[in-house]
């Protein structure tokens, strides 16, 4: 359990970084004390993330204060704040309805968590955070991707192959391990070992390992380039991998795995990056590796991070 004597020192240190005063010495101040103890982190952590929307329900919820205190505690110092604010974590959500005779089921990961679908056949899917996907109870070689983004480890039949619908178009798997996301640029497929045919009643793309394929918004036609096969997916190992990526992608990314808001400003939205960036769990400390390495500014807000020149 996180003592007050911490809680009270994160709460101080969430203020002072918030302020449009911080400075580069604060943040390396900041740093400083996350070191200490991993405690610090985690306190640190609950505090943001309380701050960025659970205040509210948080008061509502510990409306009574304790019986020897008239005046009533803010959020941060009530107890059950620590309870409360871990029921509000990861919602696996499974609808089932029918539709277009295949009886689907859905499954929703929230933004800022992973999950881990391991299927009848002896696949493996990996959503992100903020993904939607269907599948087919009665059909383990069919989903139906609708949002986010996730990770595909199939065990390959050529017989009976694996089949993913989504909203740029279906795929047929011809290999083992592949990575798809939706947002609102596109389309984009990732394979890391065996293959993918994009559009296979159509123009029948291949998608070899090592290769990506992206369907812009804007633009009909599919391109394939090049990508590492090693970063495909990296996401679920704690990194996010690039090979000359806009920033915009990269804050798009970051969101996903916070599970807040980062912003990039459009002065700095099409600044291209390559490298690994490896995600912390404690967003501060990521965002400043994030600083060093685009060479941009990381500032939190009330709704989440801001990248600006």
């Amino acid at each position: 359990m996180i003592s007050e004597a911490v809680l009270d020192a994160a709460i101080s240190w969430r203020i002072r970084l918030t302020a449009l005063s911080a400075s580069d010495a604060d943040w390396a101040a900041f740093t400083d004390w996350l070191a200490v103890d991993p405690e610090h982190g985690d306190a640190y952590d609950s505090v943001a993330h309380a701050d960025l929307g659970y205040s509210d329900a948080l008061a509502k919820a510990l409306k009574k204060p304790p019986s020897n205190d008239n005046a009533p505690l803010p959020w941060f110092r009530r107890r059950g704040f620590m309870a409360f604010a871990a029921s509000v974590g990861l919602a696996l959500v499974a609808t089932p309805f029918i539709t277009g005779g295949r009886d689907l089921e859905t499954f929703q990961s929230n933004p800022g968590e992973t999950r881990m679908i391991a299927l009848n056949d002896g696949s493996r899917i990996h959503l992100n955070g903020g993904t939607r996907i269907e599948l087919d109870r009665n059909d383990d070689r069919f989903a139906k991707l609708e949002s986010g983004e996730a990770a595909f480890t199939i065990l390959h039949d050529s017989a009976n192959p694996f089949r993913l619908q989504t909203p740029g178009g279906e795929l047929v798997d011809v290999g083992t391990l592949f990575n798809v996301r939706i947002d609102e640029a596109g389309l984009e497929i990732a394979v890391g070992e065996g293959a993918v045919r994009y559009d296979p009643s159509g123009e029948a793309v291949l998608v070899a390992a090592g290769n990506q394929l992206v369907v812009s918004a804007n633009v009909a036609k599919p391109i394939v380039s090049a990508t590492e096969p090693g970063s495909v997916a990296s996401w679920r190992t704690g990194r996010l991998s690039y090979r000359d990526a806009p920033i915009s992608r990269l804050a798009l990314d970051l969101s996903r795995a916070f599970g807040v808001p980062v912003l990039a400003d459009p002065k700095i939205a099409g600044r291209r990056f390559s490298g690994t960036i490896r995600i912390n769990r404690v967003q501060a400390l990521t965002m400043r590796t994030v600083q060093g390495l685009l060479g941009v500014r990381a500032k939190p807000s009330r709704s989440g991070w801001q990248l600006t020149v």
